[in-house]
């Protein structure tokens, strides 16, 4: 048995992948055999799990500037966050971090200290990051167990249950909208399902907000940098988020990286009042250098255009297999997708069997390929999964 911990699993028979080395979308296994990527990995690797533009980044802020404290203040963090405003969108400013659930714990922090107020309201479908404060605002089955601050969470209804808003409404009043900080919501499901909500449901929630002074927490660390088609999740919706936490992708997964983003409100609070937040490798030069090569990357046109046929594909195989007897609903937006089986034959044992690595929740099989994959070998990998889907 291994001495080290496999994560989210029993140690006895974890799920594990064996490899010697990598390819841009392929892990290389012992006896020489490849399992293609279908997953991103955990959905962070989305520019390939070898990258020669984020390699070379690495490589060169190495030799630059490899590492500055929190307080420190240099060209690179002044650029990377006025490009990263910009392509949000946005006025306020960004608070940086080194994941997805410290950026979680930051946002849910924050919004605390400057509303005043302790309660958050979310959703029970959903995933926010592993510490307390982030696992106390999940309500997947990784938050069982575990001492959270669930006192201070209220789950509301899914977008897609009848008269979601209303009962939300129910809930609001219930609570006390003096109680309530935030909502925190992913704009749309990643691992859990890829659940897409309608306009409809987040004008009701964004008239919430407005109606009882409750902050919009958008968690966007699966679905930011191009994930969803747009440069962010929120984008395909007419939003104007308060508070979007951003990770994985931020930085091609290649290194531990994430940020927060506060509106011009938020921010102008903490010009005179102290911002009790911090964190040792807070905007850590590789990372910045990173994110700086990310958006170059969803900037070119070149990767424009393989995202584009990624989402054909996937677009097309969804029409092959949503009528299949097994399939009950094939959710997709982008590059990222979601096949609900009705009986759930398959496992990630199984698909790594089969020469593919998938995340498989629940009766979900998701899929969440490299965007800049070689489209033959996606299109291959999208037939496996077809053919297994078929014989079940």
């Amino acid at each position: 048995m291994s001495l080290y911990f496999q994560t989210w699993s029993a140690q006895e028979n974890p799920n594990q992948l064996e490899i010697t080395g990598t390819s841009e979308t392929d892990y290389i296994l012992k006896d020489g055999s490849t399992v293609y990527d279908l997953s991103s990995c955990s959905y962070h690797l989305g520019f390939g799990l070898r990258n020669k533009n984020l390699e070379t980044a690495i490589i060169d802020q190495v030799t630059s500037l490899p590492v500055a404290g929190p307080k420190t203040v240099f060209p690179l963090k002044d650029q990377v966050t006025k490009r990263l405003l910009s392509k949000l969108g946005l006025e306020g400013k960004l608070f940086y971090t080194t994941s997805g659930a410290e950026s979680v714990e930051n946002a849910l922090k924050i919004a605390r200290n400057y509303s005043g107020k302790t309660d958050i309201l979310a959703r029970k479908v959903s995933y926010h990051g592993a510490t307390i404060g982030a696992l106390s605002a999940t309500g997947d089955w990784r938050s069982d167990g575990h001492l959270t601050l669930s006192q201070n969470t209220h789950y509301i209804p899914e977008p897609y249950e009848k008269d979601a808003l209303e009962r939300t409404e129910e809930i609001i009043n219930a609570v006390g909208a003096d109680n309530i900080s935030a909502f925190i919501l992913e704009t749309i499901t990643g691992g859990n399902g890829v659940y897409i909500p309608t306009q409809e449901w987040w004008d009701g929630i964004q008239c919430l907000c407005k109606k009882y002074d409750i902050l919009l927490i958008l968690d966007e660390v699966v679905c930011g940098f191009s994930r969803t088609g747009k440069d962010f999740g929120f984008q395909n919706f007419k939003l104007s988020p308060d508070i979007i936490c951003l990770a994985k992708a931020i930085s091609g997964g290649f290194f531990p990286f994430g940020a927060v983003y506060f509106n011009s409100e938020i921010s102008k609070h903490y010009d005179k009042n102290v911002l009790s937040a911090g964190l040792t490798n807070y905007a850590h030069p590789i990372g910045l250098k990173l994110c700086d090569e990310v958006l170059n990357l969803i900037e070119d046109q070149s990767f424009q255009d393989n995202l584009d046929q990624v989402e054909k594909l996937l677009s097309d195989f969804k029409e092959n297999v949503q009528s299949f007897p097994n399939i009950k609903e094939v959710r997709h937006i982008g590059a990222l997708m979601a096949i609900e089986v009705i009986e759930q034959h398959f496992s990630w044992k199984v698909f790594k069997e089969n020469g593919l690595y998938i995340n498989v929740t629940g009766q979900n099989i998701i899929i969440c390929p490299i965007m800049t994959t070689d489209l033959k070998k996606l299109e291959d990998a999208l037939n496996k999964v077809k053919n297994l889907l078929n014989k079940a």
